[in-house]
Parts: C-alpha cells; sequence; structure tokens
C-alpha cells in the first residue's frame, strides 16, 4: 500500500476473513455474481494498469465478472 501510495497509484485493503482465492469461493460464487449484477463498469479517462491481468485497460470490463474471477 505505501509503494502504491509513493507512485501515486490508488490501492485499497479489503477486510476479509478468508482465503478467497480459495474452492471456498466457488460455494458463494452465484450469490456474489447475483449480488453484484448492477455494477457497471465505465470507461476511465487515462486508462487502468491492474496487476492481475499485466494489461492496460480502458474500464468498461471491470465488471462484476472481473472481479470475482480475480478474487479466485
Amino acid at each position: 500500500m505505501a509503494a502504491c501510495a509513493e507512485q501515486g497509484a490508488q490501492a485499497r485493503a479489503i477486510d476479509v476473513d478468508y482465503a478467497s482465492h480459495s474452492a471456498q469461493m466457488d460455494q458463494c460464487a452465484r450469490r456474489t455474481r447475483r449480488r453484484h449484477k448492477g455494477v457497471e463498469a465505465r470507461p476511465r479517462a487515462g486508462g487502468v494498469l491492474l496487476d492481475a491481468d499485466r494489461s492496460p485497460m480502458r474500464g468498461e470490463e471491470l465488471d462484476a465478472s472481473y472481479w470475482y474471477r480475480n478474487l479466485r
């Protein structure tokens, strides 16, 4: 987090008490997607560079399904 701040990048910690990259997430996948169905991604001026994909993105591809895939 400090390294991001030093570089002027935004970052947030997510407070969870489970390993989101584990098979436990599969049990709640449908519910998670349903709850976040209304999340709509929008283009962002300047783009977005995410560590998970290591490629620049415009922003509209960062929908609820994208974030779930990256949790798992």
